[in-house]
């Protein structure tokens, strides 16, 4: 299991173990924000275990092998190499476009991540009155445990590892 399934959990668990039927607003807020994080590391996990270099922004050679591969290298810099390394990783968003090519269950619920991802930038960047409640209250309790279930099975990642009740 790759560090971005393993550290999907820790957030995952996190929301998990916050739902129920009557949530309150600062849970639906607390739960969403850890059902987006643990979401955007599920989708560059898929990404990571086709090619590590499709999460990064910059994914050209002399960039990445400086820090993917640094065990390997024999020179330490010079031509071939990036005088200056960028290790920025892409976005939920450039997450969730690349990895529905690659995942069947993001493909079948792009519709639903575009939300949660929408729900992530307003948490992240907006006024916390733009976000309907009611409506993200209704996506936690319906869509959660279904969604997770399947990119559960899809990457053969434990139950336990992504739910805590």
């Amino acid at each position: 299991m790759n560090n971005y399934y393993q550290d999907a959990g820790f957030f995952l668990r996190e929301a998990s173990n916050k739902i129920y039927k009557n949530i309150e607003k600062a849970e639906v807020i607390q739960i969403s924000i850890n059902l987006a994080l643990g979401l955007e590391r599920i989708l560059k996990g898929i990404l990571y275990d086709i090619n590590p270099v499709y999460i990064y922004i910059e994914p050209k050679f002399d960039n990445t092998v400086q820090f993917i591969y640094k065990k390997n290298l024999v020179i330490k810099s010079g031509e071939g190499l990036a005088s200056k390394t960028n290790e920025d990783v892409i976005t939920f968003k450039n997450s969730l476009l690349r990895s529905e090519c690659v995942s069947d269950t993001t493909n079948k619920n792009r519709s639903l991540l575009f939300k949660i991802e929408h729900i992530r930038d307003i948490l992240a960047h907006c006024d916390l009155s733009f976000l309907d409640i009611e409506d993200t209250k209704l996506l936690i309790l319906r869509d959660f445990y279904p969604l997770l279930k399947s990119y559960s099975n899809e990457l053969k990642i434990p139950s336990k590892h992504i739910f805590d009740n």
